[in-house]
């Protein structure tokens, strides 16, 4: 008991203290002072001018509801990621299937008949989905 009573008096209660709560306004006001939420209002205001009501919103939302910065980060990272994935398995397929592009595209320019017809690409993929579905 005695110990207990000497680490109280050397440290102090064992209690966290509350941290004082921002008013809405404040962060908000917090939010329009960095440079980044600058440059995403004003692609809001640019994508609203050009047209694109759904990107003006989400990117407006962000930028009101988010009282961290890293979100946004994040969020831009998982999207670079994400496209240079894409990016990735794009250049892949067009170099492994390069000779069935090519051979598609200039057999009618060389004087040979079309490789495959409409009528043959559209059979072969229902083909394909069938043979995956058994």
């Amino acid at each position: 008991m005695a110990d207990a009573q000497q680490r109280l008096a050397n440290y102090g209660p064992n209690t966290v203290p509350e941290k004082q709560r921002r008013a809405l306004w404040r962060i908000l006001l917090q939010q329009f002072s960095d440079f980044m939420i600058i440059v995403l209002l004003a692609a809001a205001l640019i994508s609203g001018f050009i047209g694109e009501p759904q990107d003006t919103i989400a990117i407006l939302v962000i930028v009101l509801l988010d009282d961290d910065f890293t979100t946004i980060v994040r969020a831009v990272r998982a999207g670079r990621t994400i496209f240079d994935d894409i990016r990735g398995f794009i250049k892949h397929t067009m170099s492994s299937n390069s000779g069935e592009i090519w051979t598609l595209f200039l057999a009618p320019f060389m004087g040979f008949p079309v490789p495959l017809l409409p009528k043959q690409f559209s059979c072969a993929l229902s083909r394909g989905s069938s043979q995956a579905m058994k």
